[in-house]
């Protein structure tokens, strides 16, 4: 940890050599080169007569950039609802009031540039006596301090501008992925116990028989909530575990209806490492088992996987109800489903719709487009 803290520093340390070794040295350069007082090849003398006097003023440049990047900008940032550049839209009187602070440590800084080059620079590096300037003289040099200040301070409120929109941007980003993954882990949680609910009602139906098929029955949901607790913490799992899962509720479902269940299920896989969401397809196949027809139930799945892509479909007969055929209500389950979907995967076709004896989920997914959350 402190390794990487040294690093991080000695990386920031860095850039600020860097920014102001470039703006140095081409204040240097035209100093010497387009400056009227050096018209001539200077030499070494004045070259660091020269670079001394530029130190001197830099020194005041420096103040002023980091007075306005460590203490006008983090303060007008921390009165903003949002980090956007429209300083004037978004902070209204107080945006203003940092603006002019801005503007008046601009001018303060000028002010003693010119006052070290007018009492230091002169009498005192180069050796000059002192000058008798006109007051339009004073304005002009004034000016051209001032606007030979700007740009350098400019750049650096710009950097430091975009650095806190990067920061801002990358903190967003976290609190997104946070929320997104603690919306995920409530869908999770409230499918589970739905899922158990349902079960353990059939299993209950059983024992009020005395069915002697109940001690299966129970094994069975013991090993689907021995993966629900254990191999559902990761990312994705293989497409074979979800389908043993799948069989192993199958097999439950079977000791509760008996003769009165009629199911088909068709896999044709390519892939049988291919990573899915842990529980993703279980839900639906609980769905057709819930609501289909208590006498004969009919249910067909189809599962195939070629070149990352998914598509799982599934009927089943509807029970008798006199409900309009055509509507169709998203329970805890359909709705769940699709919100999970619409987290975890990019790229991906989900549709539920009725017959006028069956209900049909046809679900594709492109398993490589998984959204890592």
């Amino acid at each position: 940890m402190r390794v990487e803290r040294f690093a991080m520093q000695s990386k920031r340390i860095l850039r600020h050599i860097l920014f102001w070794a470039v703006f140095y040295c081409t204040s240097l350069f035209n100093e010497l080169s387009f400056s009227s007082s050096f018209t001539s090849d200077p030499d070494w003398v004045t070259f660091f007569k020269v670079a001394l006097s530029q130190g001197l003023i830099y020194v005041v440049k420096a103040l002023v950039v980091y007075y306005c990047i460590y203490g006008i900008i983090p303060r007008w940032s921390a009165s903003q609802t949002s980090m956007v550049f429209k300083p004037l839209r978004t902070g209204g009187k107080s945006s203003l009031k940092y603006l002019l602070e801005f503007i008046l440590a601009l001018l303060a800084a000028t002010l003693l540039i010119r006052l070290i080059v007018q009492f230091v620079v002169w009498p005192h590096i180069f050796g000059n006596e002192s000058r008798d300037l006109t007051i339009a003289n004073l304005i002009a040099r004034y000016l051209y301090s001032f606007f030979d200040l700007i740009p350098i301070t400019m750049a650096a409120v710009a950097i430091k501008l975009v650095q806190l929109r990067i920061s801002a941007l990358k903190h967003e980003t976290v609190l997104v992925q946070e929320k997104v993954k603690s919306e995920l882990q409530y869908l999770k949680a409230q499918t589970n116990p739905h899922f158990l609910f349902n079960t353990l009602n059939g299993i209950y139906a059983l024992s009020r028989k005395q069915d002697v098929n109940t001690p299966a029955a129970i094994m069975n949901l013991s090993k689907i909530l021995r993966y629900m607790l254990y191999e559902t913490s990761h990312h994705t799992s293989p497409i074979r575990d979800e389908l043993q899962i799948i069989n192993d509720y199958i097999a439950l479902q079977k000791l509760r209806f008996q003769d009165h269940l009629t199911i088909t299920l068709s896999r044709d896989l390519d892939d049988e490492n291919a990573g899915i969401s842990p529980l993703l397809l279980l839900p639906l196949i609980e769905n057709a088992f819930k609501h289909s027809n208590g006498l004969e139930t009919y249910i067909n799945i189809s599962i195939s996987v070629k070149n990352g892509l998914l598509k799982f479909s599934i009927s089943n007969t509807l029970s008798e109800s006199k409900e309009d055929p055509s509507g169709i209500k998203d329970g805890i389950g359909l709705s769940n489903i699709k919100r999970q979907l619409a987290i975890l995967y990019k790229e991906y076709t989900f549709s539920a719709y009725k017959t006028e004896s069956d209900f049909i989920v046809d679900l594709t997914i492109q398993l490589n487009s998984y959204a890592n959350v």
